[in-house]
């Protein structure tokens, strides 16, 4: 019974697929002899381009495509009843072809042609992709049932069939402006004790801007100078985050050092450098006592603390101790930041 249920299964999997390959086989050749219809790009979302249109772009721009579908092809007017996404792929022909990719929008049902009788769908230029024409190479019909139809050996049958032609991309050589800092914190007071253990926590915010292709916020660097008592112990690198990546980067400095004998003991930290690069790699490095102190009112800011009690820091004995990662109580950290009512606070 089990041998005669296999063969009955295996002899109907042979039917179907034989179904499907000649129903694949018809609908290449309905196809082969029709015009399929048309595909437009455009820039303006609120007014789709219906006739073949081509569009300049630049990188990291949006684009739009009209795809119109030529429903008097039967085998086309069954497909847009069961249509989920449209997929195309624009190559520029050479020696090394590159590809940008636009789809319609992704929806777990059908998606239906707008009134032009357009199925609409976008892209993005991605950075980095040459100057150049791009034209059509693949256009892909993905069905609600997860079956796709490929229509890349009739792109010659969409006609009229549009093109993007990407710009150079622009020369920027200029790098980022880091335009200043503001602390905001004292400059000078009590470092935190506990035995033989100090520790310091300082927060400030650097402005830097690049009016062209924008910071590359990953660049971002900021280095102090570490000295107890005039000598050299370290070299600090702050904590920096940003939601704003082309205006503000709002920092942390952590100092944390065990000594047996630190009372009596004077901390300075000292700034020691500023660098951030755009997205062509444009580099800003400041090094120099005249950059660093042109960005800080005129003079080189540096932070001291003493190991003491101090009037300018009356709680420095009292906060609580940073964790072995360095984490302290909010309640420890400046006031000003909480009641910053900007988004851009840590």
């Amino acid at each position: 019974m089990g041998r005669l249920t296999f063969v009955f299964l295996l002899i109907l999997s042979l039917f179907y697929c034989s179904h499907v390959w000649a129903q694949n086989s018809s609908e290449s050749a309905n196809l082969a002899t029709s015009n399929l219809g048309s595909v437009s790009f455009y820039l303006d979302k609120k007014n789709p381009a219906t006739q073949g249109e081509s569009v300049h772009v630049v990188e990291e721009s949006k684009a739009y495509f009209c795809l119109q579908l030529n429903t008097q092809v039967p085998d086309l007017a069954k497909v847009v009843k069961h249509l989920s996404q449209v997929e195309l792929t624009l190559e520029k022909e050479g020696e090394n072809p590159q590809k940008i990719k636009a789809k319609s929008n992704l929806k777990r049902g059908l998606i239906y042609s707008n009134a032009q009788g357009c199925f609409i769908g976008q892209l993005r230029v991605p950075m980095g992709v040459s100057a150049g024409k791009y034209h059509v190479s693949e256009l892909d019909l993905l069905l609600a049932s997860e079956h796709v139809i490929p229509l890349r050996d009739h792109l010659s049958q969409v006609k009229p069939l549009g093109l993007i032609e990407v710009a150079s991309p622009i020369q920027d050589t200029m790098p980022p402006l880091i335009e200043k800092i503001e602390s905001w914190v004292p400059m000078e007071g009590g470092m935190n004790m506990r035995h033989s253990r100090a520790w310091k926590y300082i927060f400030f915010r650097v402005t830097a801007i690049d009016q062209n292709v924008g910071i590359d916020p990953s660049t971002f660097q900021i280095f102090f100078k570490n000295y107890l008592d005039d000598e050299l112990v370290d070299i600090s690198k702050a904590k920096c985050s940003t939601i704003l990546p082309n205006l503000q980067y709002n920092c942390t400095l952590y100092f944390s050092r065990a000594e047996h004998d630190f009372y009596g003991r004077t901390l300075r930290l000292v700034l020691d450098s500023v660098s951030v690069a755009d997205k062509y790699g444009n580099l800003t490095e400041l090094t120099t006592p005249e950059q660093l102190e042109k960005i800080f009112g005129g003079k080189l800011m540096q932070y001291v603390f003493y190991s003491h009690k101090s009037s300018h820091d009356k709680k420095a004995e009292t906060q609580n101790e940073p964790d072995e990662d360095g984490h302290i109580e909010a309640s420890d950290k400046p006031k000003s930041i909480f009641i910053n009512k900007r988004r851009d606070r840590f």
